[in-house]
């Protein structure tokens, strides 16, 4: 499905929205791959870099558990590996939401520092190109970014506008050197006078997860979306 300027994204999901049947969870910061045994997720601690920094699990593409942290802030050496510089990525602004994919053969990491949304690409092991996206931020706050598997599309929220509070808003790029089009807002559908946050698409990217706060069943619930391809996308 190709989102052009102008679109209401509500338009093309199902707006049967629907929330999930369980207990008001709190989400945590946290991305799983789904490719590569990778996790990311954001820490308080004082060894990360003055506020709070992303963290990386240390693993082995054979062993079924998790091993142990690295701040993103720190370059170590694991037995048997080539050390990977991670230094570039935290800094000393809160560091949080990362969205990591792989696709034609790159690397990205996306996430929020700050008020703002970055974007780096794993270049020779290396963590380069870290900077903020400037298509996507606006002058009010930009957070949680989510990236569709093949890098094409993103969702992530702003008050920036809209229907009030925290909204969700899609951006899309025809190839990985592009830039991202205008976002646009989610539209009603979705959105709502209260806040919408942490957007989150499917392997599929046919459904779409999302908190919304405050809600019905306590500080804040999870709902889901579901839309379909428009023919010939």
């Amino acid at each position: 499905m190709v989102i052009t300027a102008g679109a209401d994204i509500g338009s093309t999901i199902d707006q049967k929205m629907r929330k999930i049947p369980a207990p008001s969870i709190r989400a945590c910061s946290s991305t799983a791959t789904g490719i590569d045994s990778k996790k990311f997720f954001m820490m308080n601690t004082p060894a990360a870099s003055a506020s709070r920094g992303m963290i990386i699990p240390e693993y082995e593409s054979y062993m079924p558990s998790w091993l142990m942290t690295r701040n993103f802030g720190i370059s170590r050496t694991t037995p048997g590996t080539a050390m990977t510089a991670i230094t570039a990525v935290n800094s000393a602004l809160p560091e949080f939401s990362p969205s990591y994919v792989q696709a034609d053969g790159r690397t990205f990491l996306y996430f929020s520092r700050g008020p703002d949304i970055f974007s780096a690409e794993l270049q020779s092991g290396s963590w380069g190109s870290v900077g903020p996206v400037v298509e996507l931020n606006s002058a009010m706050d930009d957070f949680r970014p989510n990236v569709r598997k093949d890098g094409l599309e993103i969702v992530f929220d702003s008050n920036r506008g809209g229907q009030g509070g925290q909204d969700l808003y899609f951006a899309t790029r025809a190839s990985l050197n592009d830039p991202w089009s205008v976002p646009l807002n989610a539209g009603p559908g979705i959105n709502t006078s209260v806040n919408e946050t942490r957007g989150s698409l499917s392997r599929d990217a046919e459904t779409l997860y999302f908190g919304r706060a405050p809600a019905p069943e306590g500080a804040s619930d999870i709902y889901f979306t579901t839309r379909s391809k428009v023919a010939g996308d």
